[in-house]
Order: structure tokens, then sequence, then C-alpha cells
């Protein structure tokens, strides 16, 4: 996702799932996600320029999921950290400081995690390999409190291009597991070294979701 910065500092946020299940245990999730909601401007992806960017008088992302096509979610509602997006077919994300918190619209949801972000900043000081646990919800099928054993990796300084700039920034992996399900996942964050702002990510919601670019 690309953030407009007329409204927010701009950003990328590209949520790519990562995930493998296998398919005794899946159920439902198989073929529960055949039916995302298609397109914001059609089937083509919708182009994304710097120029289109500066032009929008909105904070704005861009938005795929999946293998269906790419369109913008304009900011409906910012409190404090938290931000809720909204595309012209009514899906929404709410994201916690490059954080997915929940999801709106889908065919299967993200209804809550706890915790709800982690502290960039204290990471990018901090050398060591953290491991927490995480909790996810979700709507269809229902799941409620899923555990994962959380595990950050600092992978150091890279740089990146976001819609024709260059960006100096850490990247950070977060490495998620339930066992249970035999459910693995990797999460990645590139983060601004100096105030732990989320330029972009790539992230895995739940169990077979398809990637959300």
């Amino acid at each position: 996702m690309f953030l407009n910065r007329v409204l927010l500092l701009a950003s990328c946020l590209s949520f790519i799932g990562c995930s493998s299940i296998p398919d005794n245990v899946a159920g439902s999730w198989r073929y529960s996600f055949e039916t995302f909601k298609s397109a914001l401007f059609g089937y083509e992806d919708f182009p994304i320029t710097r120029e289109l960017i500066d032009n929008i008088p909105y904070a704005s992302i861009r938005l795929k999921i999946g293998k269906g096509p790419a369109g913008l979610l304009i900011l409906e509602i910012k409190e404090r950290k938290k931000n809720t997006w909204l595309s012209a077919d009514q899906v929404t994300i709410v994201e916690r400081e490059g954080k997915i918190i929940r999801t709106l619209g889908l065919t299967n949801n993200l209804t809550s995690i706890r915790p709800q972000s982690v502290n960039h900043v204290e990471l990018v000081k901090n050398k060591d390999s953290p491991i927490y646990k995480s909790f996810i919800s979700l709507d269809n099928p229902e799941v409620f409190e899923l555990e994962l054993k959380v595990k950050v990796l600092n992978k150091g300084l890279e740089e990146i291009e976001i819609v024709d700039k260059k960006y100096s920034l850490i990247h950070f992996i977060e490495e998620k597991e339930n066992r249970y399900l035999r459910w693995k996942s990797k999460d990645h964050y590139w983060v601004d070294p100096e105030d732990g702002f989320v330029w972009k990510s790539i992230q895995n919601i739940a169990p077979n979701i398809p990637p959300i670019v």
C-alpha cells in the first residue's frame, strides 16, 4: 500500500500472506477466499505513480488482494495511532502503527489481534531477537484468541524504493507459528531507524487468506 503524504507521513504497507496449512486441518479455510470482492478500478491494476499520489487531496493507500486487481483506499478515520482505510466497495482495513489490527468486508475478517503493535523504536535499539505471544480472532470460520508464538529478527539496514523514491530502512521479520494447526508465517516490516515509522510491510493476518498487497 502507498500512503499519500498530504494528510499523513508517506508510507507503503504491502501486505502479502505467507503461510502453509495441511489439507486435513484446513477444512473450510481452503476455499473460503475464492470469492473476494474484486477491483476498486476494474480488473487491471490501477497505475500508481508519484504524480497521482501528489495530486490526491486525501491520505490514500494502494491495496491488492491475492491475484485480484489493485486500487486505492482512502483514509476514513484517524484516531491517535490507529487509521481506518475504506475502499469504494466498502472493504475496510484498520491499522495501528503499520500493523493490520482489523478488517471488514472480506470473506473472512480479522476481528482482533493482541498485542496491537510492536515498539519498533525499541527494536531498533535492541539487537536481540525477542520472543512473545500474539492472539488473533477471526469471523469465518469463527476463531477466538488463536495463540501464535512470534520471534522478531532484526535484519539490518536495507535500501528500498517506494514510488520512485529510495529509503534506507531497517528490515524486521516476525516469524509466527501455531503448532496445533501446523501454521507458520513470516511478516516483514521496513522501519525508519530514527522514529520507528513503518514505511513498508508484508503481513500475514490469518491462515490461507490470499496475499494482501
